[in-house]
This record gives structure tokens, C-alpha cells and sequence, in this order.
């Protein structure tokens, strides 16, 4: 039951990150991402995957759900390389936010 309320509390946190990344709110974004990992438990990986999966339910139309799970993959071939992890993290939240505003304007 622990673990299932920390998840479901994990869960929260990332929708909402996300939410507010597609806002545009980049900065918001990333202080919730530093807020995540300093709280630990997660890989980047695990991160990217949930990630991912919030995708989905963003009030944005299927090409750009598409889009922006392509580059999550991207990102996620950058983790498995070595490459920085809060960095591609951070990338993750700063395409997010681009896409948003794009469709917003």
C-alpha cells in the first residue's frame, strides 16, 4: 500500500509537471523535474517512460501527441547512450513547452 500511494503521489506530480511544461510554463516545469529527482526513487528512464505516458491524455491533437512521443524516444536512445540525464530530462520539458506554445499561438 506504500508504495501504491507513493506511486499514485509520483503520478500527480508528473501529470502536473507536464501540464504545466504544455503550458509553456518551462521554468515551473523544470522546478517540479528538480523536485522529482531530488526526492529520488526514480531513474531518468523510469521518469522519461511515465513521461510518456501523460503524452496521451495532453489536450492536443494526435500529430503532435505523435511528435512529441517521437522525440521522447529520442531522448530516451540519449539515456541508454550516456548522455546526461538531468539534461535530456530537462530537454524532454523544453520540446514539451515549445510544442505547447506553438499550438497556442
Amino acid at each position: 500500500m506504500v508504495y501504491e500511494s507513493i506511486d499514485s503521489f509520483r503520478t500527480g506530480e508528473l501529470k502536473n509537471m507536464v501540464i504545466t511544461a504544455f503550458r509553456g510554463d518551462f521554468q515551473g516545469a523544470r522546478k517540479s523535474l528538480m523536485d522529482i529527482l531530488i526526492k529520488g526513487g526514480s531513474n531518468p528512464g523510469e521518469l522519461l517512460h511515465e513521461i510518456q505516458k501523460e503524452i496521451y491524455d495532453l489536450d492536443a491533437p494526435d500529430p503532435v501527441k505523435i511528435k512529441l512521443i517521437e522525440k521522447i524516444g529520442k531522448y530516451d536512445h540519449n539515456l541508454t547512450q550516456g548522455k546526461n540525464k538531468r539534461i535530456q530530462l530537462e530537454n524532454v520539458l523544453a520540446h514539451i513547452a515549445r510544442i505547447g506554445e506553438r499550438i497556442r499561438h
